[in-house]
């Protein structure tokens, strides 16, 4: 009576619990006790009061022991809480154990966005979920004893031979291919098939495929192994029957399905020489796919390939040289303001710029005219008046103007010409044009 009492508190807090969310999340298993590859449905069932504005997002989920296979489709639900309606999404996962014992499904952490009651806008929210235990039992020692077994609802079989099984001659060389179906588990959980030892012929185990279809919770693997005969003896000979048993953790039996045996007949080939070739190649790739288990060495921690000491050796190469680059590239862009600065206040470069001036306004030009005339040099440029009558004429003009304000007369462009030809004539503009103080 007392564990009734205790499991109803422990209920009614729950739903109390619930009622006061606007957003909750439920898991559950099914079934809770299973064997090793038997699979079990997980399913999630994520609640809000409201609705929900964005998809519902699942964190990262491992699971130690088992294969998860998650499924994208999902379906809306609704449920009532003390007289609330909760719409909702369900999930569900497959859960193959790969070993026995007790394994977790763990706590879960889910992301939705959602509106509160009342408002609208959605507001990002994290649900998580309880823990579920799962117990995994081994499949019973009666089905373990047979070389070949496994967990499955139900398999079949089947087996197809890269050439009709007549006419046959030592040397010859036969593909079988034993595929294996088995519906309720993934393919990782079916063995390899292997074929003992042939009186008549030489086995090679050739390469395998795998197939997975989990489109629906009718979930099935399957597994193709190919096997090389080479045939070694004349005769008439059989391959014998091969089981394949499996456990049914539903009827909780053991069954098996069967390939039949089959009866071939070899003739003896001639060219013996051809069939020890065969031999020796096969034999050749047989040795060739057995290598020694090599115990994997520590891998040394490297950075791009490097180890760490050479790394940082490299890395303050590689600044210094960076740092000098810069550094000389800050040097020589100095040099070329300088340069650049000198050649704007060389005579030369003045007398250009008064070109240009002369075609602008008189009190312009004159700022101008009086920039290049310090240049020039004030005694330099008198002695060219003095030798240059036309020049002294056109300039008194050209002053009176400037102090008068008057634009007719001479012109600031016909007294930079007359300027220029006594500039030519008196030698000076061969003068360096770098030089601050020009001969």
């Amino acid at each position: 009576m007392k564990k009734i009492i205790y499991i109803l508190t422990i209920l009614s807090f729950f739903v109390t619990n619930i009622d006061a969310q606007s957003t909750f999340a439920t898991v559950s298993v099914s079934p809770k006790k299973v064997y090793v590859g038997q699979g079990v449905k997980v399913t999630i069932k994520v609640y809000t009061s409201t609705w929900f504005t964005e998809g519902v997002k699942f964190e990262e989920l491992k699971i130690d022991g088992a294969f998860l296979v998650p499924y994208q489709r999902n379906t809306a639900i609704s449920t009532n809480v003390k007289n609330k309606k909760y719409s909702g999404v369900e999930f569900f996962f497959l859960l193959f154990p790969y070993k026995n014992g007790e394994i977790e499904f763990p706590e879960l952490t889910v992301n939705v966005v959602t509106p509160p009651d009342g408002g609208y806008k959605g507001q990002k929210r994290r649900i998580k979920t309880r823990s579920i235990k799962i117990n995994v039992a081994d499949i019973p020692q009666e089905a373990k004893e047979h070389e070949w077994n496994m967990t499955a609802n139900s398999i079949s079989v089947s087996e197809k031979w890269n050439k009709p099984l007549n006419n046959l001659t030592t040397g010859d060389v036969i593909i079988r291919s034993v595929s294996v179906r088995a519906n309720g588990t993934l393919p990782n959980f079916i063995p390899e098939f292997k074929q003992d030892s042939l009186d008549f012929a030489s086995v090679y185990p050739d390469d395998f495929t795998t197939y997975e279809n989990k489109k629906t919770e009718n979930i099935y693997g399957s597994r193709t192994d190919k096997i090389k005969y080479l045939l070694t003896e004349e005769g008439e000979f059989t391959f014998p029957e091969i089981r394949f048993y499996f456990f049914n953790p539903r009827t909780k039996k053991i069954a098996f399905k069967y390939l039949k045996a089959r009866k071939i007949k070899v003739e003896l080939n001639k060219d013996l020489a051809y069939a020890q070739s065969v031999q020796d190649s096969l034999d050749a790739f047989l040795k060739s796919q057995i290598q020694p288990v090599e115990v994997e060495e520590e891998k040394e921690f490297l950075i791009l390939g490097l180890k760490p000491w050479q790394f940082v050796l490299i890395l303050l190469v590689v600044i210094l040289f960076l740092f000098r680059i810069i550094k000389l590239g800050a040097k020589i862009y100095k040099k070329q303001e300088e340069r650049k600065l000198i050649r704007r206040k060389s005579e030369e470069y003045l007398f250009k710029t008064l070109e240009n001036a002369s075609q602008k306004k008189i009190k312009i030009f004159y700022t101008v005219f009086n920039n290049w005339k310090m240049s020039y040099g004030v005694d330099e440029f008198n002695k060219l008046l003095l030798n240059n009558p036309e020049l002294s004429k056109q300039f008194n003009i050209l002053q009176k103007r400037n102090y008068m304000s008057d634009e007719s007369g001479v012109s600031p462009k016909e007294f930079v010409a007359v300027l220029k030809k006594a500039r030519v004539k008196s030698g000076d503009v061969l003068r360096n044009e770098f030089s601050l103080n020009p001969k």
